[in-house]
């Protein structure tokens, strides 16, 4: 267990390298799909359950606590036995199973529209399946992809040499775009953009740095 300045937690550097080490194994060893950043299984056998997730659907949560995402509205029920027993006891009273939902939670058409896109975005980049631009509104589109090219194209770095001098290389990009015959690649990627149908995260790369990148695409979306 962890107890701070005994064991402690291992650097971002180690963590990344165990990050890549797992996918390294689990897929090309074990024959796992990596299908989500935090989830691997055997082709065929993803979590139906986690996808409904995954892919933003609704669905219900039932009992102390769960939460559950209708109607575009994420709502949660009460946490304590108290709570839930003096909620379940008032259910009948209630004209629809949301009411428990309190009016700060209760957003305009615009703010959900918002909100329900920034989960599409951040849900399917996190997948191996990626974000299909083609389901994005025509005025969003381009903002995804302008914010996204950035991470496209191969990635600079500075290795060291044995006589301390230094040489340039450069590593793989972090986000792969693709049409619908082929991935795209750079120095012609921005030329074929408008044939761009789906934009995923590299693994392990893009997926290590998945929050990094999720929040340069909702700064470019946020008003």
């Amino acid at each position: 267990w962890y107890s701070p300045g005994v064991f402690p937690l291992p650097s971002e550097e180690s963590s990344a390298q165990m990050y890549r080490m797992a996918v390294e194994i689990l897929t090309q060893c074990y024959g796992y799909e990596h299908y989500e950043v935090s989830n691997y299984a055997k082709p065929g056998k993803r979590s139906r359950h986690n996808q409904k997730y995954w892919k933003n659907e609704p669905f219900w949560g039932i009992g102390m606590g769960a939460a559950s995402f209708i109607d575009g509205v994420r709502f949660t029920r009460p946490s304590t036995y108290s709570e839930y027993s003096e909620w379940v006891k008032n259910l009948s009273d209630a004209q629809n199973i949301t009411d428990d939902v309190s009016n700060e939670d209760i957003k305009g058409d615009e703010e959900l529209d918002r909100d329900s896109l920034l989960d599409v975005v951040m849900l399917s980049l996190r997948t191996a399946d990626g974000l299909n631009l083609t389901a994005l509104p025509v005025d969003i589109r381009p903002k995804v992809i302008h914010s996204l090219l950035p991470f496209a194209s191969p990635r600079p770095q500075t290795v060291s040499s044995s006589s301390s001098s230094s040489s340039s290389s450069s590593e793989g990009p972090l986000v792969q775009f693709f049409s619908e015959e082929m991935k795209l690649t750079a120095p012609l990627l921005e030329v074929q953009l408008k044939d761009a149908i789906r934009v995923r995260l590299t693994d392990p790369d893009g997926f290590l740095l998945s929050n990094d990148i999720i929040s340069s695409v909702f700064a470019a979306l946020m008003p």
